[in-house]
């Protein structure tokens, strides 16, 4: 970046930046049709959240997302047909997103399709143009929904399994009673078990952070007892293992580093 400065052409900086990550996105994405089909790699057996290149689902909607605002930026840039290639990669980008089922990655990419329709309104409607540039955003967006809804449509012919597998996976996991899944776990699995409950059990009064809990996944009440642990020194190791993180970068840093830290790391 410090070299580009002396050209001072930042923009054909960024415009090679987002072709890079698109191109990085794009191939992500035919490694996705070609081999991980949509039911074969859920992320647990009996949910249908997709998990290609065995990252969870979250994982894969934070490596794509780049690539689609990387796609949004060179669909402004640019006006010739070349667009139309952009948004049919946006497109294949916003299908692997929708199919992992995360809720940040699917609101981040709903947010970013606003934003590019929005600022090519507000642009068009300075130069005068507000018809011709309606007609190039529906055209866009229809590219986006073609490819998007051709790409789920392979994504799921080409698998193995079908939805009835999943199904019957979760019914079969759902046949199992909260108590016997407690006698077949582990002590570090019992551990974190209890400490889930006790997180639920401390935002049980209120409606909205159990609403809010649902809604996350059972986040609120992991962060819940993360925040009653913090101290100012802060600790060695997470509360529920090295692996099962905070889900919140802020947290976790504030309980493991001390509160000071993480409130330096929040400004």
């Amino acid at each position: 970046y410090y070299v580009w400065g002396n050209r001072k052409d930042y923009n054909i900086l960024f415009e090679l930046v987002a072709k890079s990550y698109l191109l990085f996105s794009f191939i992500l994405f035919i490694g996705c049709l070609i081999k991980y089909p949509y039911y074969d790699h859920g992320f647990l057996s009996y949910v249908t959240d997709y998990s290609p290149y065995y990252i969870n689902p979250n994982g894969v909607s934070k490596l794509f997302l780049p690539g689609l605002a990387s796609a949004v930026f060179l669909l402004i840039k640019n006006r010739n047909y070349i667009r139309l290639v952009y948004a049919g990669i946006a497109g294949g980008i916003c299908s692997i997103i929708y199919l992992t089922n995360s809720r940040t990655g699917i609101i981040c990419s709903v947010l970013i399709i606003i934003i590019y329709i929005a600022y090519k309104v507000v642009l068009a409607y300075k130069d005068g143009k507000i018809n011709v540039e309606i007609k190039g955003i529906a055209v866009d967006l229809l590219i986006m929904v073609c490819i998007g809804l051709i790409s789920v449509s392979i994504l799921i012919m080409t698998s193995v399994r079908s939805l009835d597998d999943v199904e019957a996976a979760r019914k079969a996991v759902e046949s199992v009673t909260e108590e016997q899944r407690i006698e077949q776990m582990s002590d570090k699995e019992l551990y974190k078990y209890n400490l889930k409950k006790q997180g639920e059990e401390n935002i049980s009064d209120s409606e909205v952070l159990s609403s809010l809990n649902s809604f996350t996944a059972g986040r609120i009440a992991i962060w819940n007892i993360y925040f009653n642990n913090m101290t100012w020194s802060g600790e060695d190791e997470l509360l529920f293992g090295r692996t099962e993180y905070a889900h919140n970068q802020y947290i976790e840093l504030s309980y493991k580093a001390g509160i000071p830290t993480g409130i330096i790391y929040l400004l």
